[in-house]
This record gives structure tokens, C-alpha cells and sequence, in this order.
């Protein structure tokens, strides 16, 4: 799922300076961050971001370290502590869609490109949130740079009498015409940046 978390605004604060402070975001053996680390920080917005890719049945925790700057380049320091798991959804009446797209693999494999797809996924459906949606693997098929793109929508499932079957299959005709070609609502919703070439949608769980 994408993380996004905002600095509180008095997590430092200078006489001075109050918290107008410079922000940078490291490693815990204060080396930086690899461009394609999962999480990344926007310095502008003072916000973590990144959508974690965790293994079948793993839980691992990382550790970073955020250091506050003043103008004559004093420091303060804030451990952070990032624990990831393999949440297990209700399956039943569930679906995955995949989504063929044009982009480089290594690309894509950015945090940022990442939460940009998955922002831009969450505004076309309207009613689903970010924090709904579980990627659930990126994976290159082909030499010419195309991927396939799993995600989950989380709020499919059989609550008691309601069977999310009709819901299922009107998400499937925002995405997929009759003839199995990509919707333009998608794809424009997508960009140029996702070139969207196919969606599959697969059923998963009691159907």
C-alpha cells in the first residue's frame, strides 16, 4: 500500500528559526538513500512516501534517520523506525487488475512514479482511496520495456448478504470494453506517463 506521512511541524524547533528548518532523510548509518529506495522523502512537503513491495509471508522493520538543519547548519536528529508486514486480506468475492502499461520497468520501480500511478488509479474510481488499493507486484514482459502492473482493490469482498459480484463486473466496464480494449476514460485518467496498453481483471476467492 502507499505510505505517505507528514512530518508533524514540531518535530524540531529553533529559537530562531522556529521550524523553518532544512530536512534531510538518511539512511540509519547516515549514508543517503538509493534514488530507487521504496521510501523516499519530498523535502518540499516535508512527507515520506513510498509503496513497500513485501514478500509472502514476511515482516521486516527499517530503520532511518532524519536530520533538521538551521541556517548555520546546527543539526538535530530523529530516529525512524519503518515496520513493513504482509497484511492478509479477505479474498472472498475478490478481483485483481492488472494493467499492461509502456513504461521502462526501472522507471516505474520510482517511488514517486509509483504513488503517481496508484493516486491516479484511486482518483479515476472516485469512491476508492489510495490506502485501498495493494500493488501487489511489477513485473517486466517484454525486451521493449513493458510491465504488468497487479494491484488489489481491498474493499472487494462478501459482507454478509452483499456480494460484490455487480460491482466487480461495473469496474471491469470502466476499464475494459465489450471487444477487451482499454476504456479512454482510463487511459486518460493514466496519461502519457502510463501508457496503457491491456487490463485483465481476474477473479479471485469464492465465485
Amino acid at each position: 500500500q502507499l505510505l505517505v506521512f507528514k512530518v508533524p511541524d514540531d518535530t524540531f524547533y529553533d529559537p530562531e528559526q522556529q521550524t523553518d528548518l532544512r530536512l534531510v532523510f538518511l539512511n540509519e548509518d547516515r549514508s543517503p538513500l538509493d534514488a530507487h529506495h521504496w521510501l523516499q522523502f519530498d523535502s518540499k512537503n516535508k512527507e515520506f512516501y513510498g509503496v513497500p513491495m513485501v514478500p509472502q509471508q514476511h515482516k521486516f522493520e527499517e530503520r532511518y534517520v532524519l536530520v533538521a538543519y538551521d541556517k548555520a547548519d546546527l543539526t538535530a536528529n530523529d530516529a525512524l523506525i519503518v515496520e513493513i508486514s504482509n497484511k492478509h486480506y479477505r479474498q472472498d468475492y475478490s478481483a485483481t487488475f492488472e494493467f499492461q502499461l509502456d513504461t521502462p520497468y526501472e522507471q516505474f520501480q520510482l517511488a514517486a512514479t509509483k504513488r503517481r500511478f496508484l493516486e491516479r488509479v484511486a482518483t479515476f474510481f472516485e469512491d476508492i482511496d489510495t490506502d485501498q488499493l495493494v500493488m501487489k507486484s511489477v513485473k517486466k514482459i517484454s525486451s521493449l520495456g513493458r510491465i504488468a502492473v497487479t494491484i488489489q482493490n481491498t474493499t472487494l469482498y462478501n459482507e454478509g448478504e452483499m456480494c460484490p459480484k455487480q460491482r466487480i463486473r461495473t469496474l471491469k466496464s470502466q476499464l475494459v470494453a465489450e471487444d477487451g480494449s482499454v476504456q479512454d476514460g482510463i487511459k486518460q485518467a493514466l496519461g502519457s506517463e502510463f501508457n496503457v496498453l491491456k487490463i485483465a481483471v481476474a477473479r479471485a476467492g469464492k465465485h
